[in-house]
């Protein structure tokens, strides 16, 4: 909604049609132009293929933003499963890999662009039952400074942010833990928590 309240078309790369088609409608209200692609982040070929809608739909592409992943149960890390361990980082790393380099040689033909992908605080505290999640978004940074250092030189800035705000997780943990808004923005410096449209969407 931030982007589209910019003028920007925005392409919704969602696996679940409910969701992705109702986004797009909203974006549509807001006078922008949306397309909703239906897209699976395990599979490389389903990232190539929004990509390719995005090009094909609105002419080009010059914003990517890497937010999606698969969860896996909040387990301890010595009851992660290899196929959990390989699920998130399929999930994360390797569909944000995939995305990056599929965008790419389309970002070069408009004399650049730029990345964004979503890092995590929980990888700074070590969080708790998020090992395979943890791990996952450390190699995000190891990729986005790569990316950043080697295609500067096609005018493509490539950056991570580590949003907190009130996505879904937050408002379903308020909803069975009464108290727990409160409690999450009395830990904040600005005593509340963040709003992902007019705290994140911005950056």
């Amino acid at each position: 909604r931030a982007f589209a309240r910019e003028g920007a078309a925005v392409i919704i790369a969602e696996v679940c049609e409910e969701t992705g088609t109702q986004t797009a409608r909203e974006i549509e209200e807001l006078g922008a132009r949306a397309l909703f692609v239906r897209t699976d982040v395990m599979q490389k070929a389903s990232i190539e293929a929004a990509i390719e809608a995005a090009v094909v739909k609105f002419g080009g592409l010059d914003i990517l933003v890497n937010n999606a992943f698969v969860p896996t149960p909040n387990v301890r890390l010595e009851d992660k499963t290899d196929a959990m361990l390989e699920q998130t980082l399929t999930s994360t790393i390797k569909a944000s890999w995939w995305a990056m380099r599929a965008a790419l040689p389309h970002m070069r033909a408009r004399g650049g662009g730029k990345i964004v992908n979503f890092y995590s605080i929980d990888v700074d505290i070590g969080a708790w039952l998020h090992a395979d999640y943890n791990t996952a978004k450390a190699g995000i940074i190891g990729l986005t400074r790569s990316a950043a250092a080697e295609w500067g030189r096609f005018n493509i800035t490539v950056n991570a942010i580590a949003p907190t705000a009130m996505g879904a997780t937050f408002h379903k943990l308020a909803a069975e833990n009464p108290g727990f808004a409160e409690r999450s923005a009395a830990m904040r410096p600005l005593g509340r928590s963040g709003d992902p449209e007019t705290d994140i969407g911005p950056v």
